[in-house]
Parts: structure tokens; C-alpha cells; sequence
């Protein structure tokens, strides 16, 4: 066989193949190198998609920030939350405390009030409040006779004394005297008046009601269970003004009972018919 001298095809490859071939073996590894940096210098993967958490993880998944961004469906704070009433038309303060079975002072304290009035749109801290209740509505006045010259004063309730004019009630000269009733006995306008308070405005005393009598006299029902009456109501004598409630400090069911003369308290006893 004859040795020629001449290059074959693999001799007579131009300078530039030469160093073509001799980098075959390094193309692989730049291009791995190529993918690794553009995965460490971008946010997507290898797919072209972003990188994300899987649902539902603690540590940012999407699922579990949407679910913590949602507001509350309920306004009210949960227990130990501040909890605020919104003045309505015929809301009164008294109304408001007893609806949320607390003193009205502890509702002025709270909000800073001079006094008890309220106005419409005003909000209220409901002290110890876990929820916001139905306040009860205010009605207009009762009409009827307000006064009756000479009428005499009849017994308020049907009971025994318990407490007489003068004597001492925990550690106090009381200013009335009590009845021993039955819960919720009946409790009756002792003369013909009109209410000038409804309140629990004296401490100890639950439930009161106050009668005005004319330019002269005052009569004061105190430990009511519950009255349907309020401000400026006209009651005649023997008509029912709510039910007798429990003495706090002994438990017992009584009615606390006093007649003034102006500013003077006076024995009802020397009174009543």
C-alpha cells in the first residue's frame, strides 16, 4: 500500500476547527456552570417559574398569609376586648347601665362624663362588656293626675315591719322603715305622684323610685327587683310600680320605704291608712 506525503482531510482542517475541537470536552461544563449561576442570580427556577412555598406552610406560604390578612367578621373584640355602645335614639344612660347589668357611674367614670346625658352617635366603653347588648327603648311619659290635695298615704306593699323608723341597719340610722315581703311581691304607689327618679343611683338600695306628692311631700321605694316605670310618669295611689327585690347585705326580700316632708324624713307609720 502507498504512503502518500499529502494531508488527509483530518490534516487540512483550518486553525480555527483545530481549537474548536480541542474545547469539545469543556463545553459541558460551562454550560451546567451557566444554568447553576443563572439559578443562584434569579427568583425563578429552573423552569422558568417563580419559586414558591407550598401551600399551607407556617414559614410564608401564600395560603397562610391570605388566611391571617382576612378582617375580623365580628366587630366586637373577643373577651377581654374593649367593647363600645352607640348611642340610639331613646337610649338613656340608666338604660344603657342596666341593660349591661352594671352602675351607670362606672360608665361615666369610664368615658369621662360630667354628668348622665348622652347623645345620639355618641360611643360608650362598656366597662367589662364582652358583647354589645339591646338596650330597652325609651316610651313617653304616662299622663294621668300628678297630685291629689288630702289624699292620705296608704301602705306600699303587703308584709310584716322588719325595720322601724330610726333604728340602726348595718351600722346606719335609717331615714325609713322595711317591709318583709315575699320575692317579687307587689309593690303599689303609696299616694297619688309622678316619678322623679328611676335609678340604682343609691348604693345598697338596688332598684329605687321616687314619688313626687305635690309641693309637700316625697315618698321613696328602695330593694326593687324591676319597675316598668320612668321620669315624668303619672301613678295613681295603688297602682302597681314594680316588684320587691332582695335586701343586698342579708339576702332577704324586702321593701325599704320613706316618706319626706319637703327635705325632712318622717315616720311613715304616723302616716299611712
Amino acid at each position: 500500500m502507498k504512503v502518500g506525503c499529502g494531508h488527509s482531510s483530518v490534516g487540512r482542517a483550518t486553525a480555527s476547527q483545530a481549537v474548536g475541537r480541542g474545547f469539545e470536552p469543556l463545553c459541558p461544563l460551562f454550560i451546567i456552570l451557566a444554568i447553576l449561576l443563572s439559578g443562584c442570580l434569579t427568583p425563578t427556577g429552573r423552569d422558568g417559574s417563580e419559586t414558591q412555598a407550598p401551600a399551607g406552610n407556617a414559614n410564608g406560604g401564600a395560603s397562610h398569609v391570605a388566611e391571617h390578612a382576612k378582617p375580623p367578621e365580628n366587630p366586637i373584640e373577643p373577651e377581654g376586648k374593649k367593647v363600645y355602645h352607640v348611642v340610639v335614639e331613646g337610649d338613656t344612660l340608666w338604660r344603657i347601665a342596666k341593660a349591661y347589668k352594671i352602675e351607670q357611674e362606672e360608665i361615666m367614670k369610664a368615658n369621662g362624663l360630667a354628668d348622665s346625658s348622652v347623645q345620639v352617635g355618641q360611643k360608650l366603653l362598656i366597662p367589662g362588656a364582652t358583647e354589645v347588648v339591646e338596650v330597652k327603648r325609651y316610651r313617653p311619659p304616662k299622663p294621668g293626675k300628678k297630685f291629689v290635695l288630702g289624699e292620705s298615704f296608704g301602705y306600699p306593699c303587703v308584709g310584716r315591719l322588719a325595720v322601724g323608723f330610726g333604728q340602726f341597719r348595718n351600722g346606719q340610722k335609717t331615714e325609713g322603715v322595711e317591709f318583709a315581703a315575699g320575692q317579687g311581691s307587689r309593690v303599689v304607689a303609696s299616694r297619688t305622684g309622678e316619678v322623679v327618679l328611676v335609678a340604682q343611683a343609691f348604693s345598697g338600695y338596688g332598684v329605687v323610685v321616687i314619688l313626687q306628692h305635690g309641693p309637700q311631700y316625697r315618698t321613696f321605694y328602695g330593694y326593687l327587683a324591676q319597675t316598668p316605670l320612668q321620669v315624668g310618669d303619672a301613678v295613681a295611689k295603688g297602682e302597681i310600680m314594680g316588684v320587691t327585690g332582695r335586701e343586698p347585705a342579708s339576702g332577704k326580700a324586702r321593701l325599704h320605704f320613706r316618706i319626706y316632708e319637703k327635705t325632712k324624713a318622717v315616720d311613715p307609720l304616723r302616716h299611712l291608712r
